[in-house]
């Protein structure tokens, strides 16, 4: 049965991720960084009602939806900065061509809606960004 669950779980991130991706090239003023979230969470069928980044951020200690976690993030959690969140991706940058993939190397790994010059839904490095806070879905596990 717990193999089970960590295949479902597997799935489900999978399934994140590729939402996340499918969104790539859409510019920030179409899609924020939480609605950009948010729409990969329900493309993984993985359902919650839409949440800012202020909202995610009372998330840390209230937890209804997403658990606050320790360590390195696992495919598909959400990382949540000051004003800001994106999606964990350890392939980053390593199979996409877009051009701002281009510019960065591998440790590309956030994928979020970047409002700078309206770039949208694009890989980012987490230092750009700050110290993260992990936040990962309720049903997954530790």
């Amino acid at each position: 049965m717990a193999d089970s669950k960590a295949a479902q779980e597997a799935v489900k991130r999978s399934r994140i991720l590729a939402g996340a991706r499918a969104l790539i090239g859409k510019k920030y003023s179409e899609l924020d960084c939480s609605h950009m979230v948010h729409k990969a969470y329900e493309s993984a069928e993985l359902k919650y009602a839409y949440m800012s980044t202020e909202v995610l951020r009372l998330e840390v200690t209230n937890g209804s939806v997403f658990k606050r976690v320790e360590g390195d993030p696992k495919p598909g959690d959400l990382v949540l900065y000051p004003g800001h969140v994106g999606i964990y991706d350890p392939d980053g940058c390593a199979d996409i061509a877009t051009a701002e993939c281009k510019k960065l190397d591998s440790d590309a790994r956030i994928l979020s809606a970047r409002s700078g010059k309206n770039l949208g839904v694009e890989y980012g490095r987490s230092a750009w960004f700050g110290t993260p806070t992990c936040l990962r879905w309720n049903e997954f596990a530790d």
